[in-house]
């Protein structure tokens, strides 16, 4: 199954007490990477759970998790004062207008605004199955993302299958045309052996098998034109499997590309010159589309 790493999901939970959203974004990249998970604070040691919802549905790409719990119940605010530094604060004060011979002028203001005698305290409220149902939200907006990615890789799939198949027309093209190209080669090495004979009347047995060997292998496109078909087929086979295949794609594509460098620099045939630039040009145009597969 053809899986794109580009998606988003979301999901939504409302209870009487608190409500949660959820958001997912993923991207293209390498591996799974699942570093920037933005919840609030008293959360997170839930990461770890979040992440593992995550990784069963993806396998690679860079995720951006986004979570916002809301509630009237969720956090109490109350003033707090600490009474010995208040009793302290008053005895000093005292002291020093005793000392100084002048009279107090602290008021209650004075005292509520000063942040080391009056304090706001918040405390979270514990509220029965919160983090239960803040999993199952995850888990929703996981199933979202996973549908976008299978939605966008059917897409990527039908232009891998057209690709596909310009791909094998141009490999069928080469090698209808690489007969041709051999006995242009043929042509050109009788000339280059007659060349070497009416040159040189005591011909170098070796420089002629050495001659020989060169104009063979510079003949001879079939070794890649069966690795072409085969890695062409692999690719086509791959697009079956229900496992992630991006890793294996990619590896074929630079195969595919290997060979057709090959291919390139053993073509002396115009007409075959021509269809390994197509040839290059297709595969790149498939690589491009590889890098958007899970």
């Amino acid at each position: 199954m053809v899986k794109s790493m580009t998606g988003y999901g979301q999901a939504h939970f409302s209870h009487d007490d608190f409500s949660i959203e959820v958001e997912i974004r993923s991207v293209n990249h390498r591996f799974f990477e699942c570093n920037n998970m933005k919840l609030p604070r008293r959360f997170i040691y839930l990461e770890d759970a979040i992440r593992k919802k995550v990784r069963d549905k993806v396998q690679r790409g860079k995720l951006d998790i986004y979570i916002n719990v809301e509630g009237n119940h969720l956090i109490t605010k109350k003033l707090e004062v600490n009474w010995s530094f208040l009793e302290h604060y008053l005895q000093t004060a005292q002291s020093i207008s005793d000392y100084a011979k002048i009279s107090s002028s602290l008021n209650l203001q004075q005292l509520m605004n000063n942040d080391q005698i009056v304090t706001l305290q918040e405390t979270t409220e514990e509220i029965l199955g919160l983090e239960d149902s803040l999993l199952q939200t995850v888990e929703k907006a996981c199933v979202q993302l996973d549908q976008m990615r299978q939605k966008e890789g059917f897409s990527i799939e039908q232009h891998f299958q057209e690709l596909l198949m310009s791909l094998n027309q141009s490999i069928e093209k080469i090698d209808d045309l690489s007969p041709d190209m051999v006995q242009q080669q043929k042509v050109k090495f009788q000339k280059r052996v007659e060349e070497l004979m009416n040159v040189e009347h005591n011909l170098d047995e070796a420089r002629l098998f050495t001659e020989i060997g060169i104009m063979a292998d510079k003949c001879d496109i079939s070794e890649e034109i069966s690795r072409l078909r085969s890695h062409h087929k692999q690719f086509v086979d791959s697009l079956q499997s229900q496992s992630p295949i991006g890793r294996k794609l990619d590896f074929l594509v630079q195969e595919l590309n290997r060979e057709a460098n090959t291919l390139g620099a053993k073509a002396t045939d115009i007409q075959i010159k021509q269809q390994v630039v197509l040839l290059k040009s297709l595969i790149e145009k498939t690589k491009e589309q590889v890098q958007n597969i899970e």
